[in-house]
């Protein structure tokens, strides 16, 4: 069961890359922080090969005036403290991803995911809830779909997860699932 009446934690795992999305993420984050203050709190997870970049978004970040609620994690192979419960995995890519591992990754761990509508990432929502697959290169659409997310009730916001880990069960292989550390 999700408590996001009192907390909002946004998720986003993967390499700091420009082709990840998270500008768009993080202009969609201060439109939510103004919406729901005091509310809303952003895990960034992963690692840059461009240290440029990394201080980039914390540049950012502070334009946008969402510092305080941004925090940068690096790198954690530990899946089980990155994927806890209570949070909303966003991906905003931006270009098409060889795979979708942290969508898969995420379902699987009973979590909500809102990912933009690049390459596979199709595949996966055609069995979810397509009102959860935002535009790339566009973060108003990314805060429509996590607002979407926000305005279920309880049973809704259930059953969404329940999907997730059944599309999980259902459409992807073993090898994928061990592979993921989840069989």
């Amino acid at each position: 069961n999700f408590n996001f009446h009192k907390h909002i934690n946004l998720l986003c795992v993967g390499r700091l890359d420009p082709n990840k999305g998270h500008f768009d993420l993080l202009k969609a984050l201060n439109i939510l922080s103004r919406k729901y203050p005091n509310t809303v709190h952003l895990k960034i997870y992963g690692e840059s090969n461009n240290p440029y970049y990394e201080k980039e978004l914390k540049k950012q970040c502070l334009e946008l005036g969402v510092s305080k609620i941004v925090s940068f994690e690096g790198f954690s192979k530990d899946k089980k403290e990155i994927f806890k419960a209570d949070q909303i995995v966003v991906v905003p890519s931006v270009k098409i991803e060889a795979n979708n591992m942290v969508i898969l990754e995420a379902l699987s761990y009973g979590l909500p995911v809102i990912a933009t509508n690049v390459g596979g990432v199709k595949d996966v929502f055609k069995h979810y809830d397509s009102r959860l697959l935002a535009q790339p290169l566009n973060h108003l659409s990314i805060t429509k779909s996590i607002e979407y997310f926000l305005r279920l009730n309880d049973i809704e916001k259930d059953n969404i997860i329940k999907l997730g880990l059944q599309i999980v069960e259902s459409h992807f292989s073993c090898e994928l699932m061990s592979e993921i550390g989840r069989a």
